[in-house]
Protein backbone atom coordinates (compact mmCIF):
# COMPACT_ATOMS: atom_id res chain seq x y z
CA UNK A 1 0.00 0.00 0.00
CA UNK A 2 1.71 3.17 -1.25
CA UNK A 3 0.91 6.25 0.88
CA UNK A 4 1.12 9.86 -0.33
CA UNK A 5 -0.20 11.86 2.60
CA UNK A 6 -2.42 11.99 5.67
CA UNK A 7 -5.49 14.26 5.84
CA UNK A 8 -8.46 14.71 8.15
CA UNK A 9 -11.41 12.33 7.89
CA UNK A 10 -13.61 15.37 7.16
CA UNK A 11 -11.88 15.72 3.77
CA UNK A 12 -13.62 12.67 2.31
CA UNK A 13 -15.19 14.83 -0.42
CA UNK A 14 -11.78 15.32 -2.07
CA UNK A 15 -11.49 14.86 -5.81
CA UNK A 16 -8.87 12.14 -5.95
CA UNK A 17 -6.40 12.31 -8.85
CA UNK A 18 -4.54 9.69 -10.84
CA UNK A 19 -1.48 8.41 -9.02
CA UNK A 20 1.62 6.70 -10.34
CA UNK A 21 -0.33 4.08 -12.29
CA UNK A 22 -3.98 4.23 -11.15
CA UNK A 23 -6.38 6.54 -9.29
CA UNK A 24 -5.61 7.08 -5.62
CA UNK A 25 -8.15 6.46 -2.87
CA UNK A 26 -8.57 6.99 0.87
CA UNK A 27 -7.99 4.57 3.73
CA UNK A 28 -9.91 5.84 6.76
CA UNK A 29 -8.96 5.61 10.43
CA UNK A 30 -10.79 7.44 13.20
CA UNK A 31 -10.24 11.17 12.56
CA UNK A 32 -7.60 10.70 9.89
CA UNK A 33 -7.43 9.26 6.40
CA UNK A 34 -4.49 8.26 4.22
CA UNK A 35 -4.22 9.05 0.50
CA UNK A 36 -3.07 5.76 -1.00
CA UNK A 37 -2.45 3.80 -4.17
CA UNK A 38 -2.40 0.00 -3.97
CA UNK A 39 0.06 -2.30 -5.70
CA UNK A 40 2.87 0.14 -6.46
CA UNK A 41 6.03 -1.90 -7.20
CA UNK A 42 8.75 0.41 -5.90
CA UNK A 43 11.54 -2.10 -6.64
CA UNK A 44 10.56 -2.23 -10.30
CA UNK A 45 10.38 1.56 -10.52
CA UNK A 46 13.85 1.96 -8.99
CA UNK A 47 15.28 -0.37 -11.63
CA UNK A 48 14.16 1.95 -14.45
CA UNK A 49 15.31 5.57 -14.33
CA UNK A 50 12.57 6.83 -16.64
CA UNK A 51 9.78 5.11 -14.72
CA UNK A 52 11.30 6.24 -11.43
CA UNK A 53 11.32 9.88 -12.53
CA UNK A 54 7.71 9.55 -13.66
CA UNK A 55 6.80 8.12 -10.25
CA UNK A 56 8.58 10.90 -8.35
CA UNK A 57 6.77 13.55 -10.38
CA UNK A 58 3.46 11.75 -9.91
CA UNK A 59 4.03 11.62 -6.14
CA UNK A 60 4.57 15.38 -6.03
CA UNK A 61 1.63 16.06 -8.35
CA UNK A 62 -0.79 14.06 -6.18
CA UNK A 63 0.32 15.84 -3.02
CA UNK A 64 0.00 19.27 -4.66
CA UNK A 65 -3.43 18.38 -6.06
CA UNK A 66 -4.74 17.24 -2.68
CA UNK A 67 -3.15 20.20 -0.94
CA UNK A 68 -5.13 22.60 -3.16
CA UNK A 69 -8.32 21.04 -1.81
CA UNK A 70 -7.63 20.99 1.93
CA UNK A 71 -6.09 23.45 4.35
CA UNK A 72 -4.25 20.73 6.30
CA UNK A 73 -2.15 17.94 4.86
CA UNK A 74 0.83 15.87 6.01
CA UNK A 75 2.85 14.94 2.90
CA UNK A 76 4.95 11.78 3.14
CA UNK A 77 8.29 10.97 1.53
CA UNK A 78 8.39 9.30 -1.86
CA UNK A 79 8.45 5.54 -1.41
CA UNK A 80 6.41 5.30 1.81
CA UNK A 81 4.82 1.85 1.93
CA UNK A 82 2.64 -0.16 4.31
CA UNK A 83 2.32 -3.94 3.99
CA UNK A 84 -1.48 -3.90 4.02
CA UNK A 85 -4.54 -1.71 4.35
CA UNK A 86 -5.22 -3.11 7.80
CA UNK A 87 -1.70 -2.27 8.97
CA UNK A 88 -2.13 1.26 7.68
CA UNK A 89 -5.51 1.66 9.37
CA UNK A 90 -4.03 0.45 12.67
CA UNK A 91 -1.17 2.91 12.27
CA UNK A 92 -3.59 5.79 11.68
CA UNK A 93 -5.59 4.93 14.78
CA UNK A 94 -2.48 4.54 16.93
CA UNK A 95 -1.00 7.88 15.83
CA UNK A 96 -4.30 9.74 15.64
CA UNK A 97 -3.45 12.33 18.29
CA UNK A 98 0.13 12.91 17.08
CA UNK A 99 -0.85 13.41 13.44
CA UNK A 100 -3.93 15.39 14.42
CA UNK A 101 -1.78 17.83 16.41
CA UNK A 102 0.50 18.27 13.41
CA UNK A 103 -2.42 18.86 11.05
CA UNK A 104 -3.85 21.46 13.44
CA UNK A 105 -0.48 23.23 13.61
CA UNK A 106 -0.11 23.26 9.82
CA UNK A 107 -3.70 24.16 8.95
CA UNK A 108 -3.93 27.25 6.76
CA UNK A 109 -0.17 27.38 6.24
CA UNK A 110 2.13 26.65 3.32
CA UNK A 111 5.82 26.22 2.70
CA UNK A 112 7.79 28.98 1.01
CA UNK A 113 11.43 28.82 -0.02
CA UNK A 114 13.86 31.71 -0.22
CA UNK A 115 16.75 31.09 -2.60
CA UNK A 116 19.82 33.32 -2.20
CA UNK A 117 22.10 33.44 -5.25
CA UNK A 118 25.41 35.29 -4.73
CA UNK A 119 26.08 38.29 -6.94
CA UNK A 120 29.25 38.51 -9.02
CA UNK A 121 32.30 39.79 -7.15
CA UNK A 122 34.88 42.05 -8.83
CA UNK A 123 37.11 40.02 -11.19
CA UNK A 124 40.75 40.32 -10.16
CA UNK A 125 41.83 38.89 -13.54
CA UNK A 126 39.84 41.41 -15.62
CA UNK A 127 41.77 42.75 -18.67
CA UNK A 128 43.54 46.06 -18.09
CA UNK A 129 45.29 48.49 -20.47
CA UNK A 130 47.87 49.17 -17.77
CA UNK A 131 51.36 47.70 -17.92
CA UNK A 132 54.18 46.86 -15.56
CA UNK A 133 53.97 48.25 -12.05
CA UNK A 134 50.68 50.03 -12.66
CA UNK A 135 49.14 46.76 -13.84
CA UNK A 136 50.29 44.91 -10.70
CA UNK A 137 48.96 47.67 -8.44
CA UNK A 138 45.60 47.60 -10.22
CA UNK A 139 45.46 43.81 -9.93
CA UNK A 140 46.16 44.01 -6.18
CA UNK A 141 43.43 46.61 -5.84
CA UNK A 142 40.92 44.38 -7.63
CA UNK A 143 41.96 41.49 -5.38
CA UNK A 144 41.33 43.61 -2.26
CA UNK A 145 37.97 44.70 -3.64
CA UNK A 146 37.02 41.09 -4.33
CA UNK A 147 38.00 40.02 -0.80
CA UNK A 148 36.00 42.90 0.69
CA UNK A 149 32.99 42.05 -1.50
CA UNK A 150 33.06 38.41 -0.35
CA UNK A 151 33.39 39.39 3.32
CA UNK A 152 30.44 41.76 3.00
CA UNK A 153 28.46 39.09 1.16
CA UNK A 154 29.08 36.62 3.97
CA UNK A 155 28.11 39.25 6.55
CA UNK A 156 24.86 39.98 4.71
CA UNK A 157 23.98 36.29 4.63
CA UNK A 158 24.64 35.78 8.34
CA UNK A 159 22.63 38.86 9.31
CA UNK A 160 19.66 38.14 7.06
CA UNK A 161 19.56 34.50 8.15
CA UNK A 162 19.35 35.64 11.79
CA UNK A 163 16.71 38.25 10.98
CA UNK A 164 14.52 35.77 9.08
CA UNK A 165 14.87 33.13 11.80
CA UNK A 166 13.78 35.71 14.39
CA UNK A 167 10.71 36.59 12.31
CA UNK A 168 9.95 32.95 11.39
CA UNK A 169 11.15 30.79 14.33
CA UNK A 170 10.39 27.54 12.48
CA UNK A 171 12.53 28.53 9.48
CA UNK A 172 14.82 25.77 8.19
CA UNK A 173 18.19 26.71 6.71
CA UNK A 174 19.06 24.08 4.08
CA UNK A 175 22.54 22.95 3.12
CA UNK A 176 24.18 25.18 0.54
CA UNK A 177 23.81 24.02 -3.07
CA UNK A 178 26.32 25.20 -5.69
CA UNK A 179 27.09 28.34 -3.66
CA UNK A 180 23.40 29.26 -3.32
CA UNK A 181 21.61 29.27 0.02
CA UNK A 182 18.02 28.30 0.82
CA UNK A 183 15.70 28.97 3.72
CA UNK A 184 12.36 27.16 4.04
CA UNK A 185 9.57 29.11 5.73
CA UNK A 186 6.28 27.97 7.24
CA UNK A 187 3.82 30.83 6.81
CA UNK A 188 0.07 31.47 6.54
CA UNK A 189 -1.39 31.23 3.05
CA UNK A 190 -2.36 33.44 1.29
CA UNK A 191 0.46 35.73 2.39
CA UNK A 192 0.88 39.09 0.67
CA UNK A 193 3.04 40.41 3.52
CA UNK A 194 5.79 37.90 2.76
CA UNK A 195 6.03 38.74 -0.94
CA UNK A 196 5.18 42.43 -0.89
CA UNK A 197 6.75 43.62 2.39
CA UNK A 198 9.37 41.24 3.73
CA UNK A 199 10.94 40.14 0.43
CA UNK A 200 11.69 43.69 -0.84
CA UNK A 201 13.12 44.62 2.58
CA UNK A 202 15.34 41.54 2.65
CA UNK A 203 16.56 42.22 -0.87
CA UNK A 204 17.42 45.80 0.07
CA UNK A 205 19.38 44.52 3.07
CA UNK A 206 21.30 42.07 0.85
CA UNK A 207 22.43 43.95 -2.28
CA UNK A 208 25.19 41.38 -2.90
CA UNK A 209 22.62 38.57 -3.22
CA UNK A 210 19.70 37.90 -5.54
CA UNK A 211 16.73 36.62 -3.54
CA UNK A 212 14.00 34.50 -5.13
CA UNK A 213 10.77 33.47 -3.36
CA UNK A 214 9.21 30.14 -4.37
CA UNK A 215 5.86 28.83 -3.18
CA UNK A 216 3.35 28.26 -1.86
CA UNK A 217 4.08 24.54 -1.68
CA UNK A 218 2.90 21.65 0.51
CA UNK A 219 4.71 21.65 3.85
CA UNK A 220 7.35 19.08 2.82
CA UNK A 221 10.00 20.22 5.33
CA UNK A 222 7.60 20.80 8.24
CA UNK A 223 5.38 17.72 8.22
Amino acid sequence: MYVYAFVYHRDLDLELPLGIARPVRLVVGDRLAAVVEPDVAIDELQADDERLMHAVLAHDRVICDINRQTDALLPLRFGTLFPSEETLRTHLKGRDREYGDKLDRLAGKAEFTLKFTPGDSPDETAPSPLKGKDYLLAKKQRYRERQLFQREQKREWEEIRAAISALYPEAIVAEAQEDSQRIHLLAPYPNETLSQVHLPAWQQACPRWQIQLDGPLPVYHFA
